[in-house]
């Protein structure tokens, strides 16, 4: 009968080990905490997050002014995108398009889109959903008696949304449109502050928002457009800078398309 042969490790043996099962725990940690993380990222639900951007890699973004109180910068700031040969999308209430329908006409007229933002300015969070339908459709009926089309993108007054929301938005068939570089034209930025803010934070893909009624975005926007346009950017509609099929939607708002 052989004896049993035991082997004794030393200390060098030992810290070897140790450094190895140290290493496989990190890793093995890591692994844990990014794998959920990245799971989400990438395969949300299409109905559990607005679209703030887009994974669009050809240098492009999307201009957006929200509209619900005075028109009196609209005609000069139709003839700034007309003179800079830009198309951009308008979220405008239905109590701006039901006071100053002439002012939507000319942005429709002058190749511009015009979206859904709702009735007025409140919010939608927590309402009841028949209450929020029926906000919705109020804009939306309004904005089609005036440009002939139904708008198909919503976006909130004060820009939050709750899952609630989200649902009812799809249900009517709309996409929910939120933004991923605001310009912070209505809190107090002067127009460098502005045109700092957002041409560095555009990227390909963007959705850029302003205001129609902000304090300098006027002054701003010019500069803006032809400073994205020096760095090769061309300027789409949201309409054409969305998905509206095989998409996922991950945890910071960016619609990735899905392909086969």
């Amino acid at each position: 009968m052989k004896a049993a042969v035991y082997q004794v490790l030393n200390r060098r043996h030992v810290l070897i080990l140790l450094v190895v099962l140290f290493t496989f725990a990190v890793l093995l940690a890591v692994l844990i905490i990014s794998v959920p993380s990245l799971i989400t990222s990438v395969s949300a639900a299409p109905d559990s997050m607005p679209i703030c951007c887009t994974d669009r890699s050809e240098r492009v973004v999307s201009l957006t002014f929200d509209t619900s109180g005075s028109n009196k910068n609209i005609r000069e700031l139709a003839q700034i995108l007309f003179r800079l040969g830009v198309k951009a999308t308008f979220f405008i209430t239905g109590d701006f398009a039901d006071s100053f329908p002439e002012s939507v006409q000319l942005l429709h007229n002058n190749g511009h889109e015009i979206m859904n933002m709702s009735d007025n300015i409140s919010g939608l969070v927590s309402l009841q959903r028949g209450k929020a339908v029926k906000k919705i459709n109020r804009c939306g009926d309004i904005i089609q008696a005036v440009t002939g089309n139904r708008p198909v993108l919503f976006r909130p007054p004060d820009g939050e949304y709750d899952q609630a929301l989200l649902e009812t938005v799809f249900e009517l068939e709309m996409l929910p449109i939120k933004w991923d570089v605001d310009s912070h034209d209505k809190i107090g930025l002067d127009p460098q502050g502005i045109i700092k803010r957002v041409t560095s934070l555009a990227a390909s893909g963007s959705i850029i928002r302003f205001n129609t009624d902000g304090d300098h975005t006027l002054e701003a926007l010019p500069t803006v457009i032809e400073t994205l346009r020096d760095r090769g950017y061309t300027f789409i509609l949201v309409s054409d800078m969305v998905y509206t099929k095989d998409y996922a939607i991950n945890r910071h708002g960016r619609q990735i398309l899905m392909e086969d």
